[in-house]
């Protein structure tokens, strides 16, 4: 009777040995578990044995389920990173219109001054154009007869202690400049620096050229200095 007894008892101990064997495979799959998906204790992180079948069809593996806390969390830090992807292309496109409006205003001021520039210069030559009819008011346009090649002035009278000619030559034309007073000192002021006192000028470029006459005499100025010029234009 003890034998048989001994007999039946024995597979309730395999039943219980594979019992134990789960719940310590189970235990450590949850410890797994916690360290490797970051979870607290207090999460609710459900470790369930649900078999899934390899391809030869055996149930052999587990899975881990996460709670809807955790995946809202996950969300949540996904959607912050597309944010601040979005901020930061909203901040470049802000950074390169203010660019382009800065570039705008720096071309509209640079096309106000050369604006401002050409009237101020037109008003300049309109001024020299109207004094040429005058012998003591400087400055002074001039230019030549369609018939000669010499621009002649005679009796002219500086007050100042110079007086500018405003003259606008051809590139390959020679400018030279005499005067009948060898107190005046004859000289090119724009667009170089030259004297006259060296011949001809050669042109090299279709800009307004100013021709000054200034008073370089060893003696006291007098008040007014009357004089002849004579600037002769070859091509």
């Amino acid at each position: 009777m003890a034998k048989s007894e001994g007999c039946s008892n024995a597979p309730d101990s395999k039943d219980n040995n594979e019992t134990r064997s789960a719940m310590k495979t189970s235990s450590i799959l949850g410890l797994c578990a916690l360290i490797c998906v970051g979870c607290t204790p207090d999460q609710a992180v459900n470790i369930a044995n649900q078999p899934w079948k390899d391809d030869k069809g055996a149930a052999n593996a587990t899975f881990i389920e996460v709670d809807d806390g955790q995946q809202n969390q996950a969300n949540t830090d996904a959607d912050a990173l597309a944010t601040d992807k979005s901020d930061d292309r909203e901040s470049n496109t802000v950074q390169s219109v203010a660019i382009l409006k800065a570039q705008a205003s720096i071309a509209r001021s640079h096309n106000s001054l050369n604006d401002a520039q050409a009237i101020e210069e037109s008003l300049r030559n309109s001024y020299a154009r109207k004094a040429a009819n005058r012998a003591d008011i400087c400055p002074k346009l001039v230019q030549r007869e369609l018939d000669t090649n010499v621009i002649r002035r005679v009796n002219d009278i500086m007050i100042d202690n110079y007086c500018d000619y405003f003259l606008y030559p051809q590139p390959g034309q020679n400018i030279q400049v005499t005067s009948n007073n060898n107190q005046l000192e004859l000289l090119l002021i724009a667009p170089e620096l030259y004297d006259f006192a060296n011949g001809a000028y050669l042109v090299t470029s279709a800009q307004k050229h100013v021709i000054r006459l200034q008073y370089d005499g060893a003696a006291h100025r007098p008040k007014e200095i009357s004089y002849d010029v004579e600037i002769i234009i070859d091509n």
